[in-house]
């Protein structure tokens, strides 16, 4: 006996029944606004009778017209599920049937209107029996297909800009190679205080220049390609080693360090020793004339860890404090000091790679302060932001 005809029956109240029928109504309506809503959407839902082994499914897809119902047993379902999928499925499903969990979600292929379509299926139990065992299941399936084959385009995007990035870096190093070697014998000819020898060592400090700009923009368009392996880091074990590869640097710029205690983050070591590195190498480069003087702290609230960098060099004009992130940007016009202006844009790209922020407060003449923020809760596994 359906709801209808239980309504009808003598013993129920009409006040009951013309309410009863008024939420059937209301919920009639509901249910075809969203299947309407539905079709399209790449969203398909099901529900499955635990002890009668039927799975419900919506029907489009399957041969079925929109917002229809098919039900289907279990060998049916499973031969929709493509084979390297069939055992993840099983698992999760049978974990749900045997009480281990309420809820399971699973990434597969589904043959959905003759072809395999990729989507992320999420079941929960509604409805539990009283021996604690799940009698009905419901779940639904987003179709993430274009998803996947973006991911998959990107994928095949970044291995030819890698592999392009290495064959771009050999061709040019190659001429610069030779001519390096040219410059060397011809430097052995000239004269050991004439003008062509300053001629000749001109030259040959402009191939150092341009193979070590080729060197930095390898690294830099490199850095975004490559995955992380995020772990617990000491990022005071981090400075030991940045201040041990560093120490002819900072000794011949008689600099003074004081430092504080540093946290231990969640992020890629070696990326995070290359950051440090970068920016104590770039205090070191831009002192004044008196002694080098560098405070390193670290500053945390609920949500992330600061780290700072503070020195007494030659600062930043306040204009350019926005763009010393970019490539090739400095931070005084008419700066002669080395380098080829990509260290503190590798420095950005490795913190906005952990989800964090960088920044430099400064004033020509006055010194700097660079800080840099990491993120208590680490970007989700497998992210590559760029």
């Amino acid at each position: 006996m359906d709801l209808e005809q239980r309504l009808a029956q003598p013993d129920v109240p009409e006040d009951v029944r013309e309410g009863a029928l008024e939420v059937c109504r209301e919920l009639s309506w509901v249910r075809h606004v969203l299947e309407t809503s539905l079709v399209g959407s790449g969203i398909r839902f099901w529900m499955v009778d635990v002890p009668r082994g039927v799975f419900r499914v919506e029907a489009s897809g399957l041969g079925g017209a929109p917002g229809e119902a098919m039900e289907l047993t279990e060998e049916q379902v499973y031969e929709v599920i493509h084979p390297d999928d069939r055992a993840a499925a099983r698992a999760g499903e049978l974990a749900m049937k045997n009480g281990e969990t309420d809820h399971f979600a699973v990434e597969q292929r589904l043959l959905w209107e003759g072809e395999w379509r990729w989507v992320v299926s999420r079941s929960t139990v509604l409805r539990h029996g009283e021996d604690g065992k799940p009698l009905l299941l419901a779940g639904a399936a987003v179709d993430v297909t274009e998803l996947k084959e973006t991911e998959a385009a990107l994928e095949r995007a970044n291995d030819q800009l890698k592999e392009f990035a290495y064959v771009v870096s050999h061709d040019l190093k190659g001429p610069l190679k030779t001519i390096a070697m040219t410059l060397q014998q011809l430097r052995a000819r000239v004269d050991s205080d004439g003008e062509s020898l300053g001629l000749v060592q001109r030259a040959q400090g402009g191939v150092g220049r341009a193979t070590q700009m080729i060197d930095d923009l390898l690294e830099y368009s490199l850095l975004g390609q490559q995955a992380m392996s995020l772990a617990p880091v000491d990022l005071d074990q981090v400075l030991d080693g940045v201040l041990d590869d560093l120490a002819a640097d900072i000794v011949a710029a008689g600099a003074s360090i004081d430092r504080a205690e540093l946290p231990t983050v969640t992020a890629d070591g070696s990326q995070m020793s290359q950051l440090l590195r970068n920016l104590v190498a770039n205090a070191v480069k831009f002192r004044g004339n008196q002694p080098l003087r560098l405070r390193i702290t670290a500053d945390e609230d609920e949500v992330e860890h600061t780290v700072s960098i503070a020195d007494n060099g030659i600062g930043i004009d306040e204009w350019k404090l926005e763009s010393i992130f970019a490539p090739f940007q400095r931070g005084q016009e008419g700066d002669d000091k080395p380098g080829t202006g990509i260290g503190l844009a590798i420095c950005d790209r490795i913190v906005e790679r952990h989800g964090g922020r960088i920044w430099a407060e400064s004033e020509a003449g006055a010194g700097s302060v660079l800080r840099f923020t990491i993120p208590k809760a680490p970007p989700p596994a497998g992210a590559r932001p760029t």
